[in-house]
């Protein structure tokens, strides 16, 4: 039976065989995630579309479309666009695409423990879970896969299903009663989606067993350059 870093280590020769994109283009990403309103409300979906600058010289583009619209005192993120401002300069942890951060395994484990709150491999696991669905290098990609098998407390899962009901094996880790899975394709070793899912039951987070949230990555591309916002799109920083 394969172990956390036999399945990492595949996943990460898969993440260094994909295509390097060139000074000037876009990542382009399909996410969908499954929400619930207010943590316990009703289900819904949202697509995430994004367009982000590979050296961080041009805007990017960020589009989101939910399934539902909200009832009286339910609070649901609008539907919209958001043109990202270029982020050349921001520190290379916070920029939407992570073409800086180192690519060995050990020094990107020292900048993930420098993040966050709470214990060392705490603070790892959640800066990891983060940067994961952000666009980063091929080289960086896979260092971040090969650094989260050297985290404390992680596990291997079978039988996890992603947003799009897709079926992988999971890299857990568990922490507040929340178990977070992130989901391997078992044959291709492509990264799928994330998923939350409750291990104590308590009144805030639900029964034994209730999933919390759940992502899928639908599609990565690099193209040429983003489409021309829509009118009424907000600007953001970086």
């Amino acid at each position: 039976m394969a172990n956390v870093a036999a399945v990492l280590d595949r996943a990460a020769e898969r993440a260094a065989a994909d295509p390097v994109p060139r000074p000037g283009q876009f990542v382009y990403q399909d996410v969908v995630e499954l929400r619930r309103v207010m943590n316990n409300g009703r289900w819904y979906k949202d697509r995430n579309q994004s367009w982000i600058s590979v050296d961080g010289t041009k805007p990017g583009l960020v589009r989101l479309k939910n399934s539902i619209r909200p009832r009286p005192g339910e609070h649901i993120p609008p539907d919209g666009e958001s043109v990202i401002a270029p982020c050349g300069q921001g520190a290379p942890i916070d920029r939407p695409y992570l073409g800086d951060l180192p690519a060995d395994p050990d020094a990107l484990l020292r900048l993930l423990a420098a993040n966050g709150d709470g214990g060392r491999a705490e603070r790892q696991w959640n800066t990891a879970t983060d940067l994961i669905d952000r666009p980063a290098p091929p080289r960086v990609r896979a260092a971040l896969f090969r650094a989260i098998a050297k985290i404390r407390g992680v596990r291997l899962r079978t039988g996890a299903v992603d947003a799009a009901g897709r079926h992988g094996v999971a890299i857990t880790r568990t922490q507040d009663g929340v178990r977070e899975e992130l989901v391997f394709d078992p044959a291709t070793h492509r990264y799928l989606g994330d998923r939350d899912v409750v291990t104590r039951s308590s009144e805030q987070l639900g029964a034994r067993g209730s999933v919390l949230f759940a992502s899928a990555v639908m599609s990565t591309e690099i193209v040429d350059r983003m489409p021309k916002p829509r009118p009424g799109a907000q600007t953001d920083g970086c």
